[in-house]
Parts: C-alpha cells; structure tokens; sequence
C-alpha cells in the first residue's frame, strides 16, 4: 500500500497458507517499498476457501478496483492481485471478498492511523510567518511535544 499525497493506493494479494507464495510476492515487490509502499499483513478467512474459486473485491471507498475479481490459485503459482485505488486518504480501508454465491467469506479494516503514519510527511504552513521565525519563536514548546509524543 502506498499513500500518495491524497490518494490510497493498494494491492491486495490473496495467498494459501504456509506456501511459498508469500517469498514470490516479496520479490514481486521489493521495488515498491522504496516508491513509498509499505507491507501490511491482514486476518485469513474464518472458514476455508475452495482452490481456483473467484472472489469479487469490494471497498465502499475506492474509486477503482482492478480486476473486480481474484482466484484463489494453487500454491505452485503466482498469486492473484486486485489493485484498489482511493481517492481519501482520511477513512478507514474496509475491504470485503465475496464469493460466487454472494456470501461474505472475509473482511478486514486497515485504519487510517494504521496507514498513515508511514505516509508521506506534512508540511507545516503558517500563514504572514515566516518559517524561520515560527521555530524561533516555538522552538521550546515544539521540542517538549516531541519529548512527550515519545514518552506514551
């Protein structure tokens, strides 16, 4: 997942238990990771999945979902992956998998707070103050913020 100035975007993999796959999607990935994509690693279905079935991904939030619907492939292959791309970066990602038959076989949330903070970092503004001197004038009490923020 990566957060790009007001924009969520991520991949969403759909693995089988203790199998290779994850090594595959790391190697997959592993150039991500410096354009600014962290890994999140989500709940499993309650209940078993049939191999080879379709999943249609859902998101209420996302403004695409590329392809709508994933397989669950045996572990000898590449994974299947659903890009979801959203244009809010200040709501929780809820995402659902629903299955042929229309039912529910797994939902996970990834919070905002969860997300954020490996996002890109904000810049402080100040309007008619320079910047040089807000940090001059501020510079104690910005320094003990820091030093409690750490402390909790």
């Amino acid at each position: 997942m990566a957060v790009k100035k007001a924009t969520v975007i991520s991949r969403l993999y759909m693995l089988l238990r203790n199998s290779s796959q994850k090594e595959a999607v790391r190697d997959r990935e592993k150039n991500q990771v410096s354009q600014g994509y962290s890994e999140f690693l989500l709940s499993s279905p309650k209940g078993s999945l049939k191999l080879n079935s379709w999943f249609a991904v859902k998101n209420p939030h996302s403004s695409s979902i590329y392809p709508e619907k994933i397989q669950l492939l045996p572990a000898d292959t590449t994974p299947s992956c659903c890009k979801m791309v959203m244009g809010n970066t200040g709501v929780d990602i809820e995402m659902e998998l629903i299955g042929d038959d229309e039912r529910t076989v797994w939902k996970s949330v990834v919070s905002k707070d969860e997300y954020s903070k490996d996002s890109h970092p904000i810049a402080l503004t100040v309007p008619d103050i320079p910047a040089e001197e807000f940090l001059k004038k501020h510079w104690a009490k910005l320094i003990q913020r820091t030093k409690n923020s750490q402390c909790q």
